[in-house]
C-alpha cells in the first residue's frame, strides 16, 4: 500500500492508443451462411467498434465504476482519521474521490487519461462514433476528420447459440491516419508525454512502425497488438511447447513482456523471469466474442501503467484481470457496449 504525506493528491498518467474506429453492423443468426447460401438474420444493430476505439473505452471503464442511471445527489461523508480530526469529502458513489486514510495520509489514486488517435470521414457515422467516445471518457483530440474519406465500417456476423463471430470490414479513413507531427509523442496524448502507447495494425504498417520508432527514441514504452494479423501458426499455439517457442522468439528479439490470448483457453504470458498460463473463467455464458481481445488489451494496458507507476510489475496479475474483463465482454452481444466497468470486473 503506497501512501503520500500530502492530502487530496491525484496522480494522472496517460495512455495513447493508435488504432481504428468503425461503425459495426452486427447481424445475429442461428449459424453462419455456407458458401453461396443466403440466410436471414434474426436481428441487426449499429454499434461502435474498431480495435483502437474498443481498447480506449476498455481502459477508461476498467478504472471507473458503472454510472448510476439516476440524478446525482451531493452527499457529504465524514471520514475519521487516526488523529480524530474529521474531514468532509464531496460526492459519494462516483468512485473518483480520495480512497481511504492511513496514518493521517491519503492513499494515492492513479487516474489514467486515455487518448485515441485515429481518423474518421466526413459522414454521419464518424460524428456518432466521436460523440460516443466522449461519452466514454476518451480524449478525442487525436481523432482526425479526413475529407473525401468514409468512416470505417465492419459487418459482424454472430452465431446466436455459440456466440462465435466473423467479420469483414472496410477500414476507410483509418488506413490514412498519420500523426500531426511525425517525430513527436506528445501529439498522441494531448501535448503530454504518455506513459504507454498502444498500437493496433489498423492503419498503414509504416505509420505504426514510425510511431513505435518515435516512442523508442523518446523512451516511451509501447504495447503492440498485431491482431488480426496471424504470424504464429495456430497449430503451434495448441500446446505449451508451441507457446514457449513463440515466447522465446520474441523475448530474444527484445520484447520485455509477451502475451498470447487464447480465447476459451485463457492466456499465456512470458517475461525474462517468469512464464505461465492463466485459464479462462469458467461458467461464462458466451453470447458474442467480438471485442473480447480488445477488452483484454485495454485492461492489461491499464494495469501495466498503474503497476509501473507504483514501481511494481506482476504480469500474471495484469493477465488475470485482462481475462476477467474479456470474459465479461462475451456475456453480451456487441463489442463496445458490453465492455465491463471496474465494479463489474471486480465486484465488491
Amino acid at each position: 500500500m503506497k501512501l503520500r504525506s500530502d492530502t487530496n493528491s491525484v496522480s494522472t498518467c496517460a495512455i495513447a492508443v493508435v488504432g481504428g474506429m468503425t461503425m459495426d453492423l452486427v447481424f445475429e443468426a442461428k449459424r453462419m451462411p455456407r458458401l453461396g447460401e443466403s440466410l436471414d438474420a434474426s436481428s441487426l444493430a449499429y454499434k461502435p467498434g474498431g480495435k483502437g476505439s474498443n481498447t480506449s473505452v476498455a481502459i477508461y471503464r476498467a478504472q471507473h465504476n458503472k454510472p448510476i442511471d439516476k440524478p446525482a445527489v451531493a452527499v457529504e461523508r465524514s471520514v475519521e482519521k487516526p488523529n480524530d480530526k474529521t474531514i468532509r469529502q464531496p460526492g459519494g458513489s462516483s468512485g473518483t474521490s480520495t480512497e481511504v486514510y492511513a496514518n493521517g495520509a491519503d492513499i494515492e489514486r492513479i487516474e489514467v487519461g486515455v487518448y485515441l488517435n485515429t481518423a474518421i470521414g466526413e459522414d454521419a457515422f464518424g460524428g456518432q462514433l466521436k460523440k460516443n467516445l466522449e461519452k466514454n471518457g476518451v480524449d478525442v483530440s487525436g481523432v482526425r476528420t479526413l475529407s473525401n474519406e468514409t468512416t470505417g465500417t465492419c459487418a459482424v456476423f454472430v452465431e446466436k447459440y455459440t456466440g462465435q463471430s466473423r467479420d469483414i470490414g472496410y477500414p476507410g479513413a483509418n488506413t490514412n491516419w498519420v500523426p500531426r507531427y511525425h517525430d513527436s509523442v506528445e501529439c498522441l496524448a494531448g501535448r503530454r508525454i504518455p506513459n504507454l502507447i498502444v498500437c493496433h495494425l489498423e492503419t498503414k504498417r509504416e505509420t505504426v512502425e514510425r510511431v513505435l520508432e518515435t516512442a523508442s527514441k523518446n523512451d516511451v514504452e509501447t504495447l503492440l497488438n498485431p491482431s488480426p494479423v496471424t504470424y504464429i501458426r495456430k497449430e503451434e499455439l495448441e500446446v505449451l511447447e508451441g507457446w514457449e517457442k513463440a515466447a522465446k522468439y520474441f523475448l530474444d528479439a527484445g520484447v520485455k513482456n509477451f502475451v498470447i490470448t487464447l480465447g476459451a483457453k485463457g492466456a499465456y504470458y512470458a517475461t525474462e523471469d517468469s512464464r505461465g498460463h492463466v485459464a479462462a473463467l469458467k461458467g461464462v455464458n458466451v453470447k458474442d466474442s467480438t471485442g473480447a481481445g480488445d477488452t483484454f488489451t485495454g485492461s492489461y494496458a491499464l494495469e501495466y501503467v498503474k503497476q509501473k507507476y507504483r514501481g511494481e510489475w506482476d504480469i500474471r496479475k495484469a493477465v488475470e484481470r485482462g481475462c476477467k474483463a474479456a470474459a465479461k465482454t462475451m456475456e453480451q452481444i456487441t463489442a463496445q457496449e458490453s465492455i465491463p466497468w471496474a465494479d463489474e470486473i471486480d465486484p465488491q
